[in-house]
């Protein structure tokens, strides 16, 4: 283990600084780099990620700085990067952990709702209410390409962003 961690994430998250307090308040001496990656956002808002060529192009030219980091965890810290995960994984040959942090913390909002018998077992299809924040003319599109066949309503939402 080399204590050193690679972190992808949105410009906003960076600047919030949440995943390395959160990190450094378990491990002090963890060594983080911090990448904001806003291409892989668009990359995979334009739906351009379903074209290997391009995302491979567009992982490469975004990570090549950390192609030979001591790192040897890779953290997706945005809810989009685990689609182009394999693509990552293949940029560093398999060789760094990586760990989607979307699942982790649907993993741990399942614990903490099976502990406090929040769980529903019926078998109603149930309806989402999808917050997103801004203008976004192609989210349904996408929504629909990632998990089709849902129901579903979207409601737009005002976030206002604060750093320290």
């Amino acid at each position: 283990m080399t204590n050193e961690i690679l972190l992808l994430a949105t410009e906003g998250t960076i600047k919030s600084g949440a995943y390395e307090a959160g990190i450094l308040s378990f491990d002090k001496d963890v060594k983080i780099y911090n990448q904001a990656c806003p291409e892989f956002v668009t990359l995979i808002e334009s739906l351009d990620y379903e074209n290997p060529s391009i995302t491979k192009t567009a992982v490469a030219e975004k990570l090549a700085p950390y192609k030979d980091t001591k790192a040897d965890t890779v953290i997706l810290g945005c809810t989009h990067f685990p689609i182009i995960e394999k693509y990552i994984a293949e940029f560093f040959n398999g060789e760094k952990h990586i760990i989607d942090a979307g699942f982790e913390t649907v993993t741990i909002a399942l614990v903490q709702l099976h502990k406090k018998k929040l769980l529903t077992a019926d078998n109603n299809t149930p309806h989402h209410r999808i917050f997103i924040h801004g203008e976004n003319n192609t989210f349904e599109k996408v929504m629909n390409s990632w998990i089709p066949d849902i129901e579903y309503s979207i409601e737009n939402i005002l976030l206002q962003e604060t750093y320290k």
